[in-house]
């Protein structure tokens, strides 16, 4: 059984509110009714902590997690260090970076990198296009760059929420990455762009808007989970509020034929969020949500301990704020 400390004088939340932030994100649709069930309160109660978490912020938004490699797309993911960049030209470059419909991931980054984003493209061709246009637009403020090209992404439940959690509490919640195309049609399309925005949107206001039936909205819903396209619903949470903080660990491996060992042993870990595999940069990429820099290095020094033969070098970074997190293109 694995623990994690909650810090009381940094929580806003008790640890009612942590279960239900623990299990909506595990799926964000569930109803106060299923909740209930689950937390053992009263579905009035349940509904009304959900609005206050929302009006908190401490909820930032509901959306769908889609696997937008099932409809032939790929994922680049860039970092970039600034150079000459006051903080109004910042600003400018997040705030083109957040309006570009390429773009489904922004975020600010406090290390070696500044800003990291990442792109949905079709083909090579569309790539290259894309970082045209960046270089033009903003070559001169750009120190360093580097490229890498995400081939799949594992999440993790997030147990860092729970007072204690079991092995089975940390189960894989989702893995989005390269698998056989699916066709989806208009419709399929417009009911992935309403659901990323918002995953609690009901079925009868989703076929409002959609000029639809309920029941035709529920079998496309149903039909886009069975593929995989739909991964599974979730929440965005404002980390900082609950004193939590994110970072990315950055593996080199001096055998990578041990890369799977390393993998099982770190989703052990409770504040693991996400694994990535991906070309380019580092062998071995993840996501960690801690509340100190200490925990960041008691992790590290637990690996190194354990792989002594097998870990070469490692940095981090931390993620202070995140601008736009939407999985679905063309947004």
């Amino acid at each position: 059984m694995y623990t994690t400390p909650i810090d009381t004088e940094l929580v806003n939340v008790d640890g009612k509110d942590r279960k239900i932030l623990y299990y909506l994100d595990l799926n964000a649709r569930q109803s106060a009714s299923q909740l209930s069930k689950k937390i053992g309160l009263p579905k009035n109660v349940i509904a009304y902590r959900i609005k206050r978490l929302y009006e908190k912020g401490i909820i930032r938004r509901f959306f769908t997690v889609i696997n937008p490699f099932r409809l032939g797309y790929t994922s680049f993911g860039f970092y970039f260090v600034f150079q000459y960049a006051t903080s109004t030209i910042k600003q400018e470059i997040i705030d083109y970076f957040v309006n570009n419909k390429n773009t489904w991931f922004v975020a600010s980054i406090d290390g070696y990198f500044d800003l990291g984003i990442s792109v949905w493209v079709k083909e090579l061709n569309e790539f290259y296009h894309v970082w045209e246009d960046i270089l033009e637009k903003y070559r001169y403020y750009i120190e360093d760059h580097t490229v890498i090209n995400f081939v799949q992404t594992h999440a993790y439940r997030h147990t860092y929420l729970l007072d204690k959690c079991t092995e089975r509490d940390r189960q894989e919640l989702m893995c989005t990455g390269a698998e056989p195309l699916v066709k989806i049609d208009k419709l399929d399309l417009q009911l992935l762009h309403l659901l990323a925005d918002n995953a609690r949107m009901t079925i009868i206001e989703l076929a409002e808007k959609l000029h639809s039936s309920s029941t035709t909205i529920r079998y496309r819903m149903k039909k886009l989970e069975k593929t995989g396209v739909i991964q599974g619903y979730r929440i965005a949470i404002d980390v900082a509020q609950l004193g939590f903080k994110d970072f990315r660990i950055d593996m080199d491996l001096k055998d990578y034929d041990k890369r799977d060992t390393i993998v099982r042993h770190i989703a052990k870990n409770p504040c693991l969020t996400y694994i990535f595999t991906s070309i380019g940069h580092a062998d071995l990429q993840f996501h960690i949500r801690v509340r100190h820099l200490d925990d960041v290095h008691t992790i590290m020094s637990d690996l190194n301990g354990k792989f002594p033969q097998i870990i070469r070098d490692y940095r981090y970074v931390h993620i202070p704020k995140i601008y736009k997190q939407n999985y679905m293109p063309g947004k």
